[in-house]
């Protein structure tokens, strides 16, 4: 327990008060959010847009929420393209955002989440905002981001366990910023 603590301790704060503006800005221009993640963080990515839509009123879409599209698209588009695509048919815009959570960010060279590269290449050919709550500094989204929160390096034994909470510290936090949420929580 003593890590996750120490973790939040060394967390830059600032980035969280920075990811808490950018959304506000993308609410006043009528913006949507497509949040991006594989495994437990895609899980995490579904729990977060719920929360985002139902308590910030932000128009938000999970890109693995469809698993009969986001299946077909690897079959027929190739694994790589699968993200990337579905933002082009979804019209993304410079007024929207692209959230990834993500325990390493994505790495071409280690191949791992390797379809983040194609997904950020066409937010920002857009003009869409990259954010974040990741594990690793080194990975894609981390390099690439306008504003990613990573987890504080620790005990890489424990960083999938420690980053996925971590996303969910972060996204509830977002979510319950007064000037962000315009419905209260039941508890």
């Amino acid at each position: 327990m003593s890590l996750f603590a120490e973790g939040l301790q060394r967390t830059d704060i600032s980035k969280l008060e920075n990811l808490s503006t950018l959304l506000k800005e993308l609410i006043s221009r009528s913006g949507r959010i497509f949040l991006i993640g594989l495994g437990g963080s895609a899980a995490n990515c579904s729990h977060a847009a719920a929360d985002l839509r139902r308590l910030c009123g932000i128009q938000c879409e999970v890109l693995t929420d469809n698993i009969s599209e986001f299946s077909a698209r690897i079959n027929d588009e190739g694994w790589d393209n699968a993200f990337s695509n579905w933002l082009i048919s979804r019209e993304i815009s410079e007024r929207d955002a692209v959230m990834f959570m993500s325990v390493g960010g994505g790495s071409l060279q280690r191949g791992l989440s390797t379809p983040f590269a194609g997904a950020i290449d066409v937010a920002r050919k857009a003009g869409a905002a990259v954010i974040g709550i990741v594990g690793k500094s080194d990975g894609l989204v981390a390099e690439a981001g306008d504003c990613v929160m990573v987890l504080p390096d620790g005990d890489p034994r424990l960083i999938t366990p420690l980053a996925e909470a971590f996303q969910a510290v972060v996204w509830h936090a977002l979510v319950s910023d007064p000037e962000l949420q315009i419905r209260e929580t039941a508890w």
